[in-house]
């Protein structure tokens, strides 16, 4: 049963933000599955991927110059968005993934990397989208929430 589907356009304000999506499980099952996918990737303009990469070398590297031959060997610029979740009972643990396509599942029995197994109850459960690191004008994402 789907229990919640969000589709949702992220722009650069909301960089480095928490976005809360509160959703009902109207009953308890065996499992909650978190299909959860963002686009773009990766930031697909060089020069301005060299720019952002410049402007960080000054403030973590002050003072040392590099060459765009150099620079390249951090490219491509990758988004990254934080997917957590809450059950009723608290924190159950947090997705800090580049992957632009996800799948976590819940379970009493275990659960995804990163999440402790917990009970799938009734009630007020939270995931909280972080948009990390966003070096892209917008990213779009899709996240939809099941219980088996």
């Amino acid at each position: 049963m789907i229990v919640l589907h969000e589709h949702r356009r992220l722009t650069e304000s909301e960089s480095c933000r928490h976005i809360y999506i509160p959703f009902e499980a109207p009953c308890g099952g065996n499992a909650l599955t978190v299909k959860f996918s963002f686009q773009p990737a990766t930031l697909e303009d060089r020069q301005q991927s060299l720019e952002i990469i410049r402007r960080g070398m000054e403030i973590y590297e002050p003072g040392i110059r590099r060459n765009d031959a150099e620079l390249e060997e951090f490219l491509p610029l990758k988004n990254m968005l934080t997917l957590s979740i809450d059950s009723p009972d608290g924190f159950i643990g947090a997705a800090h993934r580049h992957s632009v396509n996800q799948l976590h599942k819940i379970s009493a029995q275990k659960s995804s990397r990163g999440f402790v197994p917990c009970a799938v109850t009734k009630g007020r459960w939270i995931i909280t989208v972080s948009p990390f690191h966003f070096v892209t004008p917008y990213v779009d994402f899709d996240l939809e929430v099941s219980i088996e």
